[in-house]
């Protein structure tokens, strides 16, 4: 539950059972509960469902915390009351407070300008008996992990009731098993994500890097298929130009497109086989991009995703700056750009070519009597369901749920950011151009102790607005993890 304010600072007592209820109202009267989004032109039914004492009152605030409507709860029951919104509202994030002295309870929900870019991805793993016998199989099939600031799972709808299994990076798979396979298994999912395309400017990449001892100990290794320490990677590297992130990451950028022609190849080979060939697909010339950039002392990890309309995997790279894992689609880009379109879903993030079984869109293992005992064909499809793509901050219930309470408070030039955890909480702070495509222009990493705010200062020459569509600088706080987001106006 997230608490908000740039110029007031809330408390709360939230109850163990929300008291707040959300309902779409229809024309004739008839009302369908609210989980997390609304539309413009919708009616919004606000019901209190609690005993209240007089003087509660309920409030609705619109993403500029502006007060959209108030009314009074009577003293004894519940109450509400019925919120028409029209064509030109205000869209975001919208909350609706119950009141009387200190914040009481609050409920966030989304308006959409109009129907959110959103990707229904069918992926689905059919395993046939073939020559003999297969007992103990067990299958891990691969779910889009969330990225804060691109993507998040919305529905999960799987072929069997399995349990879902994660690793430290915030990838997750369905783990299905052990069975002993008698007949045909079909095992995936259908799902349905909601996509944020965004991108960061080259200024961010100027800022000199903020060394993270756990990143840099990670992601600065060889790898199987990223071999930065091999004499030939090295050499390369060492003979770029720059010194900035910026001007490194657009050298090596520049020396790979210039080494590897692309060519579709029959297997993951990597960073040392595509150069030695000069040729190679997407996942010779992104870990060849990986490779040259930890060379350089820059950490950069691999992820494999999609394009929707497409049936094709497609690997991307990871760099990562001062807090922030930046993406950068190598492959079909002649130009540097650091982001991602709307329309690209992120599978995993990991080197599939390594040995690691695991660290695959998809992996098994199984005792069988003879070696082709199992064949495994797979299925996948990503439709982009809805083409206006509006931008959607939202936070993952699941896993950002012991962070209670963020605030910030916007000061002449600085920033005030408190968390409410038991923990400190590590991420990077942003600073981005609000319109439905967002783009960042500062990041600074940021340890947020517990139980008092941070205060940061904000760089005067980073807060001019960008060409483009008018909305305002915003202040957006992305954890280390990538899987929590919130953002605030400046």
């Amino acid at each position: 539950m997230w608490l908000w304010s740039t110029n007031r600072r809330f408390s709360a007592c939230l109850p163990v059972s929300d008291p707040i209820r959300l309902y779409r109202v229809g024309s004739g009267g008839g009302a369908t509960q609210v989980q997390h989004q609304l539309s413009r032109g919708d009616a919004l039914g606000i019901q209190v469902e609690c005993v209240t004492s007089r003087g509660t009152r309920l409030r609705l605030l619109d993403p500029l915390f502006r007060l959209c409507h108030e009314e009074g709860i009577p003293g004894q029951g519940p109450g509400g009351f019925v919120f028409e919104f029209s064509e030109q509202a205000q869209p975001g994030r919208y909350r609706v407070l119950l009141e009387h002295g200190e914040v009481l309870a609050v409920r966030e929900f989304e308006l959409l300008a109009g129907e959110q870019y959103s990707d229904r991805l069918s992926l689905h793993q059919s395993v046939r008996l073939g020559g003999g016998q297969v007992n103990g199989l067990e299958l891990y099939l691969s779910l889009p992990p969330a990225m804060a600031l691109h993507q998040r799972l919305r529905d999960l709808e799987p072929t069997h009731p399995t349990p879902r299994v994660t690793d430290l990076v915030g990838n997750e798979w369905l783990r299905l098993g052990p069975v002993d396979l008698r007949e045909p298994l079909t095992f995936g999912y259908d799902a349905r994500l909601q996509m944020c395309g965004f991108s960061v400017d080259r200024a961010a990449l100027v800022d000199p890097p903020v060394r993270d001892e756990v990143v840099y100990r990670r992601y600065l290794e060889p790898e199987q298929g990223i071999e930065s320490d091999h004499p030939e990677i090295r050499q390369l590297a060492e003979s770029l130009a720059g010194e900035t992130v910026a001007e490194q990451s657009e050298a090596a950028y520049h020396e790979v497109k210039r080494r590897i022609s692309y060519k579709l190849q029959r297997a993951e080979y990597g960073a040392l086989a595509g150069l030695r060939r000069g040729e190679g697909d997407c996942t010779e010339i992104s870990a060849l991009y990986a490779a040259l950039l930890r060379a350089r002392g820059i950490p950069a990890r691999v992820a494999i995703g999609m394009y929707a309309g497409s049936r094709d995997l497609h690997a991307v790279v990871e760099l990562y700056h001062r807090g922030l894992w930046i993406p950068v689609d190598i492959t079909n880009h002649a130009q540097p750009f650091y982001g991602l379109p709307a329309d690209f879903v992120i599978l995993l993030r990991a080197n599939w070519m390594s040995t690691r079984a695991v660290e695959k869109q998809l992996s098994y293992s199984y005792r069988a009597s003879t070696p082709d005992a199992l064949e495994v064909t797979e299925s996948l499809l990503l439709r982009g369901e809805a083409r206006r793509k509006v931008c959607v901050a939202s936070e993952n219930g699941e896993k950002s749920s012991v962070v209670r309470q963020v605030r910030f408070t916007s000061q002449t030039m600085g920033v005030s950011i408190e968390q409410g955890r038991r923990h400190p909480l590590r991420g990077a702070l942003y600073l981005f151009w609000d319109d439905r495509s967002p783009h960042i222009n500062w990041i600074a990493p940021v340890s947020l102790p517990p139980g008092r705010p941070t205060e940061v200062d904000l760089p005067e020459d980073r807060l001019v607005p960008f060409p483009g569509p008018s909305g305002g600088v915003r202040i957006g706080f992305v954890d280390t993890h990538d899987n929590m987001q919130v953002e605030a106006p400046y």
